[in-house]
């Protein structure tokens, strides 16, 4: 996902004990884990949307320039498919 920290914070919020029905608990575990992610997401500034904007302008003007490199586009390209799977990691969580 590109930021550290987010399977932890998944572990913890999975281990709270809730008491009830199977149903139940694994209902409430898997609320408990949207609540602790997106938490997670506004403490480490994780606006996939703005992200994926911004680094899309990047690599718009690396093309543009006459000194964008090979080696910056590739690393742009990878900070690019690292915030698309962090907006469908995080969207599937909100379903």
């Amino acid at each position: 996902m590109g930021k550290e920290g987010y399977e932890d914070t998944i572990r913890r919020a999975w281990a709270v004990e809730v008491q009830g029905s199977r149903w139940f608990v694994v209902n409430e575990k898997i609320k408990l884990v949207r609540i602790a992610l997106i938490d997670w997401c506004k403490n480490n500034n994780l606006n996939s949307r703005v992200r994926i904007d911004v680094i899309q302008v990047k690599i718009r003007e690396a093309f543009e320039s006459s000194n964008g490199n090979r080696s910056e586009l590739l690393s742009l390209e990878k900070d690019l498919d690292d915030a698309w799977g962090t907006r469908e990691i995080l969207a599937s969580t909100w379903k």
